[in-house]
């Protein structure tokens, strides 16, 4: 799960996202702009027992990234890490990789709706980050937007700013890799999953992770 969730400073919000992530039963969780320093990280995500983790602290009042992972997530490494956004995640042999985050980014002009026309040179950018990569941006298939500026009719703006990207060879593997919006939970931008099955073992996903910073 990945989840840009606006600071985790207030007490209601950490406890909605543990119970998000109790309910989910997630094997990975990425948060984005935690707001939170290296100090202030480690005693919240201490207390959540059976959870591993490492951070990126916050630069003044803003970004921070947290990285946690469960006992039986061993099988990806983590290769690198944006100072606000983004966490990038390949499997131990290499050969698969998952960007997966708040890119801050459209790539195309269906993902916003509202506000001033998307800007051409950003989207360009990441749609060529994409198609250079290898890369597939898999589409969400409950809902199209993942950030709101929470206003309706015609001040609402609404925008697919969260993404998970993944190489073009696992889609074309023997994995199902779906992607999913979970409902608005206490921040303007939604939780988003990507769930990975092996059709080889039906019903059990293998999409774990192993920490290494490099």
């Amino acid at each position: 799960m990945s989840w840009n969730v606006r600071g985790l400073n207030a007490p209601n919000k950490r406890r909605l996202i543990k119970s998000q992530l109790d309910l989910m039963k997630c094997d990975v969780l990425l948060l984005q702009e935690t707001k939170l320093s290296c100090q202030g990280a480690d005693f919240l995500f201490s207390k959540w027992k059976l959870w591993n983790f490492c951070v990126s602290p916050s630069v003044e009042a803003s970004g921070g990234l947290a990285f946690l992972w469960n006992d039986v997530s061993t099988e990806f490494k983590l290769v690198v890490s944006t100072p606000l956004w983004m966490w990038a995640l390949s499997s131990l042999h290499g050969k698969t990789v998952v960007f997966g985050g708040d890119f801050n980014a459209i790539s195309s002009d269906d993902e916003k709706i509202g506000g001033i026309l998307p800007n051409k040179r950003i989207l360009g950018d990441f749609s060529a980050f994409i198609h250079n990569n290898d890369l597939v941006d898999c589409k969400t298939l409950n809902g199209l937007f993942t950030w709101t500026n929470r206003r309706k009719d015609l001040s609402q703006i609404a925008e697919r700013l969260d993404h998970f990207l993944v190489s073009a060879a696992w889609i074309s593997s023997d994995m199902d890799v779906v992607a999913s919006v979970l409902p608005y939970a206490g921040s303007d931008h939604f939780p988003i999953v990507l769930s990975i099955l092996d059709d080889r073992a039906p019903g059990r996903s293998s999409f774990k992770f192993e920490p290494m910073w490099f």
